[in-house]
């Protein structure tokens, strides 16, 4: 005996239902796949940001500027990624690539892939904080006679040094730099008790590599931007400096003895050696456990997994529950006929809605 008409177009919404839902699982499945699958290049995992500390002189605006016209989300003192003009200007014709730290802090990190700053080292405990990812260091390393030498010409400094090797006769040199240049690096920012989850140094001149090796590690932009190269010092005078050459040995000795960031250069894991021999990989798993968003986690491997095989199998299963719903609800159809031919149950299940109707008018005018 077939079921009236208003309770096979129920049954009929319930087949609906279920298979829109099942529908949607799998839809949804299938898309959180997909972007996982392809969700950029950054292999340092969903937790992570590149943290590169702009040390003075080591071409980091340009490193900056650089990436963020030629990358996605690149965030930093001398360039964003979403507000770059189409013309490059220079810091000193146009403050729009300069961004103060403050300002820096009400965009809050949160959708960066790289941030370069140039504040003292404890400003890389608010980016964690803000952005509530895992930092990996992008230290830039020079020689330090030659960085040093090239901050005295920043400042407009020669060294006054004489013949006499050793700190009498060539201490002058380490005395270039500002304290708050130095500042920007400290051992409290390296692994595996330092703010950052991994670090690694590359050398300054060594920028073709550093990029080429970047490329496979954020996002291209749809457009990439030309940018020259970022000026920031007047020309040094090589022929005075060719008389300090005595000094070299001797300064580069001094200045990894006594200064924690020439120190670090000395001897520190190189980015490109780990990212073209793909070692890094080995410190992803423990950068992704050091941060736990604050909302939710990032969706692990085994989960889009597991909603790729429920997408897959969800629209069966769903079919399946559905078909034992109907037979269900026919068998207790039949049991509730039976014996009543002929009642006419639609203006049974009215009356029944207009009885309940009115009790709750009467209720509500109580």
């Amino acid at each position: 005996q077939r079921a009236p008409m208003h309770k096979r177009l129920s049954m009929e919404a319930q087949l609906t239902s279920l298979a829109i839902v099942n529908l949607l699982l799998g839809l949804n499945a299938g898309s959180l796949s997909t972007q996982t699958s392809s969700l950029h290049k950054f292999h340092f995992g969903f937790n992570a940001t590149l943290a590169h500390v702009h040390i003075p002189k080591t071409a980091g605006s340009s490193f900056n500027a650089w990436a963020a016209r030629k990358f996605e989300r690149v965030c930093g003192h001398k360039g964003y990624s979403f507000d770059q003009p189409i013309k490059f200007q220079p810091r000193k014709k146009s403050k729009r690539d300069k961004g103060s730290f403050s300002l820096m802090k009400d965009r809050q990190f949160i959708d960066c892939d790289m941030v370069s700053l140039e504040s003292g080292w404890n400003a890389w405990n608010q980016v964690k904080d803000r952005s509530q990812t895992a930092l990996v260091g992008l230290i830039p390393c020079r020689e330090p006679f030659d960085q040093l030498l090239s901050m005295c010409n920043h400042e407009k400094i020669f060294p006054s040094v004489n013949k006499q090797k050793g700190a009498a006769g060539c201490g002058a040199v380490l005395e270039c730099p500002r304290e708050e240049w130095m500042s920007r690096f400290d051992n409290k920012l390296l692994p595996p008790t330092g703010l950052f989850a991994q670090a690694f140094c590359y050398d300054y001149s060594d920028l073709n590599r550093t990029a080429k090796n970047l490329e496979n590690l954020l996002t291209l932009r749809k457009r990439q931007l030309s940018i020259p190269f970022y000026r920031t010092n007047r020309d040094r005078p090589k022929e005075k400096e060719a008389e300090l050459e005595f000094c070299r040995d001797w300064v580069n000795k001094e200045a990894r003895r006594t200064e924690p960031y020439f120190k670090y250069c000395s001897d520190c894991p190189d980015f490109n050696t780990a990212v073209e021999a793909e070692t890094w990989k080995e410190g992803v798993r423990a950068a992704r456990e050091l941060v736990t968003p604050p909302i939710a986690k990032a969706p692990t491997e085994e989960s889009v997994n597991l909603l790729v095989i429920w997408a897959v199998l969800g629209p069966l299963l769903g079919g399946m529950l559905a078909v034992l719903l109907y037979t269900a609800a026919s068998r207790t159809k039949q049991k509730d006929t039976a014996g009543r031919p002929g009642r006419d149950e639609s203006t049974s299940l009215g009356t029944e809605f207009d009885t309940e109707l009115e009790a709750l008018v009467a209720s509500d005018r109580e």
